[in-house]
């Protein structure tokens, strides 16, 4: 089975050196998002436009990336941060 790693990207990249031995990519993808709800649900990260997790073989090869993006809607008054 292959091995896929699971790299957080933001400013400050989290790389996974280790990874996980999967059976195929639907295994990965599903890994990956839930890796993605995980870290939203601790609220958005610092800058939620500028963080994605980047799914790759061993290889190193990005196979797909997961993002968010967060956008206000023109209705809604914008507010300070």
């Amino acid at each position: 089975m292959p091995r896929y790693l699971f790299h957080v990207r933001t400013n400050g990249s989290d790389l996974d050196s280790e990874g996980m031995v999967l059976p195929d990519m639907a295994a990965a993808r599903e890994a990956g998002l839930k890796l993605a709800g995980g870290i939203l649900s601790y609220g958005p990260p610092v800058d939620a436009n500028d963080w994605r997790v980047e799914v790759a073989d061993e290889e190193g090869l990005t196979l797909f990336t997961i993002q968010t993006i967060l956008t206000d809607s023109p209705a809604v008054p914008h507010r300070k941060r």
